[in-house]
């Protein structure tokens, strides 16, 4: 699947690492727990890519945030915080996105709705276990995703996850998250 379309960011080698490492420690943290989805070290790693993707999409525009997901002890926060915007940053690989993407399982609802206020969608094109591209798709408000249909989604023998999925059209484009975003500054 090709990602043209989706705003592509790049990461230099030391995010890369960072990433790698602050995916082993999460995955380490989370290993013996039941999550939401699988708790694998390359989902820990594509959330990490996905977040400092969505960090660096905000310094490129020179929006000021707090970047919660680069300390573990606030990982009951949002995962970036943009003056009032609480942001979610949720990642797929770009083989899966077409059909497993843009979903948020239906337990999550409460945990999210006390942390955020957005979900901001990445994808990351990884060939031979390199990763090739991360993209930002784009975004939606939580209320976008309550209204999205409720599906069990999983391919094959994955576990079935009772899940809102929104279609790629309803995404919001980022021009519109950073005018919220300052609007929010101007307040």
């Amino acid at each position: 699947m090709s990602i043209q379309k989706h705003y592509p960011i790049d990461l230099s080698d030391t995010d890369i690492e960072w990433a790698r490492k602050s995916a082993r420690h999460s995955h380490n943290r989370w290993a013996s727990k039941a999550g939401h989805y699988s708790n694998k070290l390359g989902s820990h790693l594509l959330g990490k890519l996905g977040e400092l993707a969505v960090g660096r999409f905000l310094e490129r525009h020179q929006i000021t945030f707090a970047p919660h997901f680069q300390h573990p002890e606030r990982e009951k926060q949002c995962d970036l915080a943009a003056s009032t915007v609480r942001i979610e940053v949720k990642t797929w690989r770009a083989r899966y996105w077409p059909e497993l993407g843009r979903c948020i399982a239906v337990n999550q609802r409460t945990q999210l709705e006390a942390k955020a206020d957005v979900i901001v969608w990445c994808v990351v094109t990884v060939k031979e276990k390199t990763i090739q591209q991360i993209a930002i798709a784009g975004w939606s408000e939580l209320a976008d995703v309550w209204e999205a249909p409720i599906r069990q989604t999983g391919k094959g023998t994955m576990r079935k996850v009772e899940n809102y999925q929104l279609a790629p059209s309803t995404l919001r484009p980022l021009g519109r998250l950073l005018i919220k975003i300052r609007e929010s500054q101007a307040e």
